[in-house]
């Protein structure tokens, strides 16, 4: 205190004293005047009144990564954060001589009237870390608040929940320029480093020339470009070279001087006529000369001006992208909460298998043999008996392997039959998943024996074209879909919904799917289209308004579709009307070159006569007043995957990182990689890139590589053919990083390998890491991957219905019966082939022959 001011602390809210009308989270618990007291008497009471609120609570905090040196800002949401003076963040790091608390040492900014958001600065753990090899390393913290006398924000660390989990990076390096002074020419300034998005994003950087700004374009993991105040730099010598300073939060670094130059052309030297030279001779070069000056003059105006329209384009993109960015994380923020409450609208187990089973069937159609067989009359129990004994034939391994050898060796048995048999057998045989793991192996096995060292055995299950290698992609299918759902199915929903919202942030040709923000070359809209926003209010019936934006140039379906999308987000894609069931009833005013007729024109859309063109029409003069450069549109592509790639790494360390609860990883997966060492090893396949191989073409290509390609797979979602590209583009980069040879990339290289280059080294260290963390972790023994396999059976018991499955392998081999037979006699087995034909066809034969309109089945062969 002192003669003007008094501070006091607050005493904790007695229970009694708490309205039961005013609970609420947002509401005070209690509110009175203040009164002063001394001397036991008081002396001055507040006209304010004073109010009891609920304790400020957490629930997340972006981003998730900071580097050590601290200094970043932070976004905390939750509740209540107004209602603290001082709140200040710290961070526990748990290490083996104990746990370490570091504060930040500036306040959280919480002054946002709402209370629910506040900004940190991360704090600095350096100095705690300096001389350890934790410098060198990425280091999990856990999160917690000083906020007065809330215990509940300061013990939040102690839970250690996933939410208040904060990576800390290591700090970005930053070379300087030299001891001389740095002579650069042209509007953006190179600076060079490492790490530099390790952790820290574009809007942390701040770079200054002297006393101005370089405003910062554009950061890669090596490189910081920034625009030159080339207004205001000045042409300076000796000692007066501005300094170029780089600051990432507490990070600070002097990176040289600036000899910043103007370029100018050189001046045409002077004609010195030799002595004794003739006047034609002196005619003859300043002919040349005045030619050569107006050419070089023509060619410099050429120059500038592409240049200048590359500059405008540019700036102007990226402009775009940096608010796309910010309007991107608001919606991903409210989306992600979204799921931390009703989770992402996931397939059932059975609609998941159909997907992954049958790929190619049409959306919302399901394969016949997923449908129930439907016997009539007295032959239900003929039917049975003889599907009952193929069934039984099946458990018999020698017999499995002959029916499988028989099919592959037939000239007409082509990719689609390998894929329907391999999920037929696996519905089949569902209930018997530890006896298909069996099988699985020694088929896998059997092809490993055949491979040739000195051939390339790296390709082994890359082609996928064997039924065993389909069999493999089912069984890892059917082993990963509860972790699917755990761990990889959040990232990959918010990178499908990211996607698709920046998609259709811009532009987007209705007949071609062309789209100006996409990440392939293929779908790049390469038209200079202006796309101005339209804020509306939509609704459908008399449910509650939605504000969301629209564009100018959208049709009338597009339109549509963004206000389905708005109005039923996150909810399932089957379930919500489709655009064709409702019309707008609002007057739609169009101001651009729309994709339907009369622009300008105020109507509803029954007045709108329908015409289909292109987003801008060829016939229109009035679209573009000055020719295009279209290759400028490829910074779109960087553009959008600047944008993404918060999201893609997200996904990237989902797929790619071990959970922190050993436990939790899919033993199938650490069995299948125990498999093929054991098997390399065996096979003395000395070179470790040939194991890494097979993994690589397990893991990843079959099922991670998959899932990327085909959210749909696992969500009840619609994935158009522009996000489609966009998928497949990503799908790639972590592909390449899976590759066990470096590919080159240069000028002629696909967009898509452009895209990523940078970062595929560091997904590559990654992605070996992985490897290595399955491989530490505690074997798997035949017996316990067998008791798993018989508890996934019992799940599949309600999934799957054998019956049609074993129907359509019966038409596999009633088709090859003579070949069928010739095998078993070869093998010894024709014991087991006269109870196919005795019990199985004579059985399933007579009844189709005595009585077919008995027999009514849905199970068609595919």
């Amino acid at each position: 205190r002192n003669s003007s001011r008094i501070e006091c602390i607050t005493s904790r809210l007695s229970p009694a004293t708490v309205d039961p009308e005013k609970g609420s989270r947002l509401m005070s618990l209690a509110t009175g005047s203040v009164v002063i007291s001394y001397d036991g008497k008081a002396h001055r009471k507040s006209i304010e009144s004073f109010a009891y609120t609920n304790d400020p609570t957490f629930t997340n905090l972006y981003p998730t990564r900071t580097i050590h040196s601290g200094g970043l800002s932070i976004k905390i949401t939750g509740s209540n954060f107004n209602t603290i003076v001082k709140p200040i963040l710290f961070v526990v790091l748990w290490t083996k001589n104990g746990n370490i608390t570091i504060k930040s040492e500036t306040p959280c900014d919480n002054s946002i009237p709402t209370g629910a958001t506040m900004y940190c600065k991360s704090p600095n753990v350096s100095p705690h870390i300096n001389g350890s090899a934790l410098l060198t390393r990425s280091i999990k913290a856990n999160i917690g608040f000083i906020m007065d006398g809330v215990q509940s924000m300061k013990k939040l660390y102690i839970a250690q929940r996933k939410e208040s989990t904060l990576t800390l990076s290591p700090d970005p390096v930053i070379f300087k320029f030299g001891k001389d002074p740095h002579r650069h020419e042209g509007k953006l300034l190179s600076i060079n480093g490492t790490n530099l998005r390790g952790a820290a994003t574009q809007k942390d950087y701040r770079v200054h020339i002297g006393n101005d700004e370089c405003k910062v374009y554009t950061v890669n993991e090596r490189e910081i470009l920034c625009e030159l105040p080339v207004n205001q730099l000045r042409i300076q010598t000796g000692e007066n070279y501005p300094d170029v300073h780089v600051s990432i939060g507490n990070l600070k670094f002097h990176v040289g001087r600036l000899r910043y130059e103007v370029n100018q052309f050189p001046i045409i030297p002077m004609l010195m006529a030799s002595i004794g030279g003739g006047a034609i001779l002196i005619v003859v070069i300043i002919i040349v000369v005045i030619y050569h000056r107006r050419k070089v003059k023509s060619n410099k105006k050429h120059v500038l001006t592409i240049q200048q329209k590359y500059d405008e384009m540019g700036q102007t993109l990226a402009g775009e992208c940096r608010r796309a960015f910010a309007e991107l994380q608001t919606g991903m923020c409210d989306l992600a909460n979204d799921l931390d409450v009703s989770g992402a609208p996931q397939h059932p187990y059975r609609v998941y298998i159909h997907k992954m089973f049958f790929p190619h069937v049409q959306h919302g159609e399901m394969h016949p043999v997923f449908a129930s067989m439907s016997v009539a009359g007295s032959r239900k129990s003929r039917i049975e008996d003889s599907l009952t004994s193929f069934y039984d034939l099946l458990l018999r391994d020698k017999f499995l392997f002959a029916f499988i050898e028989t099919l592959e060796k037939q000239a007409d048995f082509k990719m689609k039959d390998r894929c329907n048999v391999a999920s037929f057998l696996m519905i089949a045989l569902h209930e018997n998943m530890d006896y298909m793991t069996k099988i699985l192996m020694k088929l896998l096995t059997e092809m490993i024996r055949k491979l040739q060292p000195k051939g390339q055995p790296q390709l082994l299950l890359k082609r996928c074209d064997t039924i065993a290698e389909k069999l493999l992609s089912n069984w890892l299918a059917l082993c990963l879909y509860q972790y699917s759902n755990n761990r990889l199915g959040q990232p990959l929903y918010l990178l499908y919904h990211a996607i698709k919202q920046q998609v259709y942030k811009g532009p987007v040709d209705q007949k071609t799917g062309e789209a100006r923000y996409c990440l392939s070359e293929d779908k790049l809209l390469r038209e200079q289209v202006e796309a101005n926003e339209i804020p509306v209010m939509a609704s459908i019936g008399d449910g509650q308004q939605i504000s969301i934006k629209l564009l100018d140039c959208d049709t009338i379906t597009q339109a549509k579709e963004k206000i389905l999308d708005a109005i039923y987000i996150n909810q399932p894609y089957s379930t919500r009307p489709r655009v064709e069931e409702f019309e707008l009833e609002a007057v739609v005013i169009l101001t651009l070159n729309s994709q339907q007729d009369n622009p300008h024109q105020s109507a509803s859309p029954h007045q709108i006569r329908e015409k289909s063109f292109h987003l801008v029409k060829v016939n229109d003069t009035n679209s573009c007043s000055e020719p295009v450069l279209p290759e400028a549109y490829l910074m779109c592509l960087l553009l959008t995957k600047g944008t993404l790639q918060q999201y893609t790494q997200d996904l990237f360390d989902a797929l790619f990182t071990l959970p922190r609860h050993a436990n939790t990883f899919p033993p199938a997966v650490k069995y299948l990689f125990d498999f093929l060492n054991s098997q390399a090893s065996q096979m003395q396949f000395t070179d470790a890139n040939v194991v890494k191989s097979w993994k690589n073409n397990t893991l990843p290509l079959l099922y991670y590589i998959n899932i990327i390609r085909n959210p749909q797979f696992l969500f009840d979602i619609e994935k158009t053919p522009i996000v489609d590209s966009c998928l497949s583009a990503i799908a790639q980069a972590f592909n390449d990083a899976c590759s066990i040879t470096d590919t080159k990339v240069g000028k002629d290289s696909p967009s898509n390998r452009l895209l990523y280059a940078r970062e595929i080294p560091r997904y590559r260290d990654k992605v070996a890491e992985f490897y290595k963390g399955i491989q530490n972790l505690p074997t798997i023994s035949e017996k316990e991957m067998m008791k798993e396999m018989k508890f996934l059976s019992e799940t599949l018991k309600d999934e799957l219905d054998k019956s049609s499955a074993l129907l359509q392998l019966y038409q596999y081999a009633q088709r090859h019966i003579k070949v069928f037979e010739d095998s078993l006699r070869n093998a010894n087995l024709l014991h087991l082939f006269d109870v196919f034909v005795n019990r199985v066809v004579a059985g399933l034969q007579e009844d189709s022959n005595k009585d077919k309109d008995n027999v009514e089945t849905n199970a068609n062969v595919a």
